[in-house]
């Protein structure tokens, strides 16, 4: 079989990971689930480009992969893999890949309300949510000033995520919301370890 046809094939596994927990199909076992994600996490790591202990990252694709085997890495160590966690590291490595490519609308969580308020786009509470995430993680406490903040984006993290699920019915705004403490830790994680890449 050719490559680009055992790739898509792959990526089609992944995808049927989301239909599985959206559809919650009562002929779904739990092992069907856990072989989705076997597969998913078997194609992650294989599209990560680690070399002699160092990373080469070339593009946006790689910095993605790079974030989500990463992620799942951690989440396996912590004995914590599940259907819905994987779908969350996943999310969570887009946002944190954007940070590399991708400008944010607004600097600050407060910019995401005021706009929100205004148009009455949901969508906007999934950003500022988002931004949450990305401030939670990238600055985590140190010092009790520090301390403060991170804990209000957190709570508000959960939030902002909790009414985007209530206000869309978008399965990754409840997932986001039950999980955001596990994975702003699980984020800043990966982002220590990035660092540790960069010394070499």
């Amino acid at each position: 079989m050719k490559e680009g046809v055992m790739r898509d094939k792959k990526l089609t596994r992944i995808i049927d990971i989301c239909d599985a927990l959206r559809r919650k199909d009562k002929h779904s076992s739990t092992e069907d689930i856990d072989g989705l994600v076997l597969d998913a996490l078997v194609f992650v790591k294989k599209k990560t480009l680690r070399f002699s202990g160092n990373m080469t990252i070339v593009n946006e694709e790689e910095v993605r992969y790079f974030f989500q085997s990463t992620m799942i890495d951690i989440l396996r160590d912590r004995n914590m893999m599940n259907p819905t966690l994987f779908l969350c590291a996943c999310y969570t490595a887009e946002l944190l890949t954007r940070l590399f490519y991708r400008q944010f609308r607004h600097v600050n969580v407060f910019g995401f309300l005021v706009e929100n308020a205004k148009t009455g786009n949901p969508f906007l509470l999934q950003e500022g949510a988002d931004a949450c995430l990305l401030f939670s993680s990238l600055f985590p406490k140190k010092g009790n000033a520090q301390a403060i903040n991170a804990r209000f984006y957190k709570e508000m993290g959960v939030r902002l995520y909790g009414s985007f699920y209530r206000q869309t019915e978008r399965e990754i705004g409840r997932h986001m919301s039950e999980h955001f403490l596990v994975m702003s830790d699980v984020a800043a994680q990966c982002m220590r370890t990035l660092r540790v890449y960069r010394k070499y």
